[in-house]
């Protein structure tokens, strides 16, 4: 473990993007990726800034001269909180964009922030832009992350099996066999970026243990200079929740979306950028139930979330949920009790520049 955090900071996130699904680890490839963006896009009011000029996620900030140093900390609603701004943003939804919190500001500090809400968070700094400490807009166990959720249709379990964990940018793992048949599949992974920002996907519910949700969706676009030394970002997928006696567990939920855009320098030194998927639910045994899968941890961020443990006499184990290299796991199968929920896929890391001393999981696209 040592060894591969070694590494992927050494290099910083890079450019990388997973392969296309498969049983090995996960590939990486130089070749550009085509972004799936709307086909029409929105005409700026003259004398607006512009950031991220000529894509779907441009922001044009018409009158920046209103715009005021910003600091966030604490819980942030993004459904309800004020400083979500009502106005300042013109063309976010023209260009296809879900509705979102906007939190614009000259300069922008962030500090031990953690998002709930619906809506994505997304923040516009005209001059630099800090995170420190924690920016969180994880799911946790069955409760989403902030963020639509785009997603593909599953392949249903039969009784006593394992839900499949959720795909984003790698596909979830398949949910365990039950006694009574075949656990749930998922459905394949994405081959183009988004065009629109977006959540993770949760994981389906087995026989009788909930999904667990999908990671939120975080936006960062400053004109000036990004330092996020030391920080941790995490849009993680949460654990699948476990099965009842001779039920099959819940699969895990996918990560969800980091994108940066930056125009200045980058400082990045001991960043973990996280957008890892829980772990599948155990299989429920004789009598006995089986443990929720983990939430992915932060701190740790090339270490799958484990799988939750079956019960006792013939419960079946959940599967991992993918991180760094790694794809999510299929819940291992049960011919006598409950089968374990699928692990939850990958989400997506971009940035328009490598993120020196970064270590991101999965790597950056």
């Amino acid at each position: 473990m040592r060894t591969a955090l070694a590494a992927l900071a050494a290099a910083g996130c890079g450019f990388h993007a997973p392969s296309q699904v498969s049983d090995g680890p996960l590939g990486t490839s130089d070749a550009p990726i085509a972004i799936d963006a709307p086909a029409v896009m929105f005409d700026a009011p003259a004398g607006a800034t512009c950031l991220d000029s000529g894509t779907s996620y441009e922001i044009c900030v018409p009158n920046p001269a209103g715009a005021t140093m910003t600091s966030l900390t604490g819980t942030l609603d993004t459904n309800t909180d004020p400083r979500c701004a009502a106005t300042s943003i013109v063309n976010w939804t023209n260009s296809g964009q879900p509705s979102s919190c906007m939190v614009l500001g000259t300069s922008v500090s962030v500090d031990n922030l953690t998002i709930v809400g619906t809506r994505p968070l997304v923040i516009v700094a005209l001059g630099s832009l800090t995170v420190s400490n924690r920016l969180d807009a994880a799911a946790l166990g069955p409760r989403p992350g902030p963020g639509p959720q785009i997603c593909g249709p599953f392949g249903s379990p039969a009784d006593t099996a394992g839900g499949a964990g959720g795909t984003f940018r790698t596909a979830g793992g398949r949910g365990g066999d039950g006694k009574d048949g075949s656990g749930g599949t998922a459905p394949s992974a994405s081959v183009t970026m988004p065009g629109a920002l977006r959540g993770g996907c949760g994981g389906q519910a087995g026989s009788e243990g909930a999904g667990g949700g999908g990671g939120g969706a975080i936006f960062l676009v400053t004109a000036g200079a990004l330092e996020l030394s030391g920080a941790t970002i995490n849009v993680s997928g949460g654990g699948g929740q476990l099965g009842g006696s001779e039920e099959g567990g819940g699969g895990g939920g996918s990560g969800g979306m980091i994108w940066i855009q930056v125009a200045g320098g980058v400082n990045a030194t001991s960043a973990k950028l996280v957008a890892n998927g829980g772990g599948g639910g155990g299989g429920g045994g004789d009598g006995t139930s089986g443990q929720a899968g983990q939430d992915p941890n932060p701190g740790m961020p090339t270490v799958p979330a484990s799988g939750g443990s079956g019960g006792s006499s013939g419960g079946a184990r959940g599967g991992n949920g993918a991180a760094a290299l790694t794809h999510a796991v299929p819940g291992s199968n049960s011919a006598t009790r409950g089968g374990g929920g699928g692990g939850g896929g990958a989400g997506l890391i971009h940035a328009n520049q490598v993120l020196p001393g970064a270590i991101c999981s999965p790597p950056q696209s």
